[in-house]
């Protein structure tokens, strides 16, 4: 699998969109844990989380009327 030479983390928008297309691949099949291919799946979703946690936080805000 090429995009196991790929491993780095996500610093651009383009970083991203390519690894959001290299871990789809893996999602209908996903690798067994502990493979090369599963630790790339596990390595890639993690920067991805990490990514997106910088990139596109989400905000919580509190219920304004909690009782209903």
């Amino acid at each position: 699998m090429e995009s196991l030479v790929k491993n780095r983390p996500i610093h651009t928008g383009e970083d991203y969109r390519a690894a959001l297309k290299n871990v789809s691949e893996l999602f209908d099949n996903e690798p067994e844990p502990g493979t090369p291919e599963g630790d790339y799946f596990d390595i890639m979703i993690t920067h991805i989380e990490a990514y997106e946690s910088k990139h596109f936080p989400v905000h919580s805000t509190p219920d304004k009327n909690p009782g209903g």
